[in-house]
């Protein structure tokens, strides 16, 4: 216990109202008569926390397990901020830790479903958060989780259930409503799905996935003027796979006035590229002269696609031909829908190597003349890859 119960009492009650400042100076004075304090380091340990120092706060909760090696509380805390730096097996060591010294400690239960979900070890997760469901079926915090892991396995009904039950438990949890509207959208459920969006962002009107999955929802339903304006949410989206483009042209509005030559860069996948790359020719009938730059890979069927265009390919480090002045617009690729208008006269406009197309259906064939028709996809997204790839 501090020396100074008075001083650690106080410092305890600012940390509960918020003021770390305060905590955490009162600890200072502490921890200055007494260096091997455990109270005061344990509390100065969460206010590292609660101030977003994690590194600091494992630091010092270490120190706290060095002086008081039997204390799950303080295995707990060292656990979910080791976690919190990114070293998941430390963070995993320490909630077990926890675990054996207090066997019906529910949140060191439900902190390890935690790490070892970000592990990718979801059959285990879950069984950490069942353990406990286990010691508290009412512990809502571990019904959302349950929940969120069993989406994240696409045990999509599964995770609607639970994270419907961790909303009736903790109905002040953003996170809750935003991914049990992503359940229902894997089910097809929009309506109830863009319900739990509206509501998420009702809460939070900065929450960027609410507003990238409530885009998607209004695109799959066909409301295309509201979803594509809405999908510029997905840059702000941490969840977004492709970064930015270090461009510093103004962001193109869909006018040809004031416009010499625009720079649009693709985002996304491949296949991203090739269906939004069929609106560069509405671009150029505006008399816009086009730059386009785009993956490597594509650079030739790019090239015989969009006739009148530069296209070049995608480097980490902008080409040489896009320091031109008189680019003097950009936009990202998958914008042009919003900026274009609905709907749109859009034409295929893919052109296939010829020669190469000749050949392989010369291979394919053998000789014999019989209609071929083949299908075959792999996506490198690791989130959506495995719904969409075709084997």
């Amino acid at each position: 216990m501090a020396e100074n119960v008075k001083e650690f009492e106080l410092a305890f009650a600012y940390f509960l109202e918020g003021d770390t400042q305060q905590a955490q100076e009162l600890c200072a004075e502490i921890l200055e008569k007494n260096q091997d304090d455990t109270e005061a380091l344990q509390l100065l340990g969460l206010i590292y926390g609660k101030q977003g120092q994690f590194e600091q706060a494992a630091k010092v909760l270490g120190k706290v397990i060095e002086l008081r090696p039997k204390s799950p509380k303080t295995y707990n805390n060292f656990g979910f901020a080791l976690m919190k730096t990114g070293n998941l097996e430390g963070a995993k060591a320490a909630f077990e830790n926890a675990i054996l010294l207090q066997s019906d400690f529910k949140q060191a239960h439900n902190n390890l479903g935690l790490v070892l979900k970000k592990m990718g070890k979801f059959p285990q997760a879950e069984i950490a958060f069942e353990k406990a469901l286990q010691i508290d079926p009412q512990y809502g915090e571990a019904v959302g989780n349950l929940g969120m892991a069993y989406l994240a396995k696409g045990k999509f009904e599964l995770a609607a259930e639970y994270l419907r039950k961790a909303i009736g438990l903790m109905p002040k949890v953003v996170e809750f409503y935003n991914n049990l509207g992503t359940a229902l959208m894997e089910l097809e459920k929009f309506d109830e799905a863009l319900a739990a969006f509206n509501v998420a962002l009702k809460m939070d009107s900065q929450l960027a996935q609410s507003h990238h999955n409530r885009a998607l929802i209004l695109l799959l339903t066909g409301q295309f003027e509201q979803g594509w304006k809405e999908f510029e949410w997905r840059w702000k989206n941490s969840n977004f796979a492709t970064p930015i483009r270090p461009f510093n042209q103004k962001r193109w509005n869909g006018a040809a006035d004031g416009v010499d030559k625009l720079l649009i860069w693709a985002e996304q996948g491949i296949g991203d590229e090739v269906q939004f790359s069929q609106l560069i020719p509405l671009v150029m009938r505006k008399g816009i002269k086009v730059i386009f730059e785009c993956d490597k890979r594509l650079v030739s069927i790019m090239q015989r696609s969009l006739p009148g265009a530069m296209v070049v390919g995608r480097s980490e480090m902008p080409a040489k031909e896009l320091n031109d002045k008189a680019i003097t617009h950009q936009i990202p690729l998958c914008s042009l829908p919003m900026v274009l208008g609905w709907p749109l006269d859009v034409k295929p406009s893919v052109v296939a190597d010829k020669n190469l197309s000749d050949e392989l259906r010369r291979q394919y064939k053998g000789g014999e003349d019989v209609l071929l028709a083949g299908i075959s996809w792999r996506s490198g997204n690791s989130q959506e890859g495995p719904k969409r790839s075709i084997d």
